[in-house]
């Protein structure tokens, strides 16, 4: 069986919900190194896309229906050819994939981040789920029930959240010019990869 389709047979077998996408595949494969380009410069489109397909093939393969939410991640790793000195990172590299080695110098706590929001209308109690799109919420402004205007409230308690965690990563000693000060890139981690890394790796 092709590698991906065992790769989602594990993932049904083991009820897990991030799928692991080697980028050297991509790049190797022939018919998908556009592709590859295209995830490098444009992640933030790509990914949730890889991840819609991901969920549709499991579905059909599985016999899920495939109106039920988004469950299964894509997850990218290995970008060949790709890791770049920190000292290199410019603006240009702003919203593309980059791949980056450092020595892990700080982790944060354990940070709860909003990914549903649960809200109630304080006039009729009618409630409605309102998922985050890109770091934003929209909040609803009028109930679809009563049609009352800005009546409906957060309900913390009802809300879902996932793990994150900041990562600040520091450049190899090697990678240095002698007299300077070592530079340093923070970056957020999520869900599984939270706690995965200590200070020192």
């Amino acid at each position: 069986a092709p590698h991906y389709m065992r790769q989602l047979e594990i993932l049904h077998r083991t009820q897990k919900v991030v799928l692991n996408l080697d980028c050297a595949h991509l790049r190797e494969h022939i018919p998908s190194r556009r592709l590859f380009s295209q995830l490098i410069a444009y992640p933030q489109e790509l990914i949730p896309l890889f991840d819609e397909v991901c969920n549709l093939e499991y579905a059909r393969t599985f016999g899920i229906d495939p109106m039920l939410p988004v469950r299964l991640q894509v997850r990218t790793f290995n970008l060949p050819g790709n890791i770049r000195p920190m000292r290199e990172l410019n603006p240009e590299n702003i919203d593309q994939l980059v791949s980056l080695k450092g020595l892990v110098i700080r982790c944060s706590p354990v940070i709860p981040d909003l990914k549903q929001a649960f809200f109630r209308c304080f006039s009729c109690a009618y409630s409605v789920d309102a998922p985050i799109q890109r770091g934003r919420i929209a909040e609803p402004t009028k109930c679809d029930q009563c049609k009352t205007d800005q009546s409906m409230e957060l309900v913390h308690n009802r809300c879902l959240f996932s793990d994150k965690q900041l990562i600040r990563l520091q450049e190899n000693i090697s990678e240095i010019p002698e007299g300077e000060t070592p530079q340093t890139v923070s970056m957020f981690v999520f869900d599984e990869l939270v706690d995965e890394v200590k200070p020192g790796d």
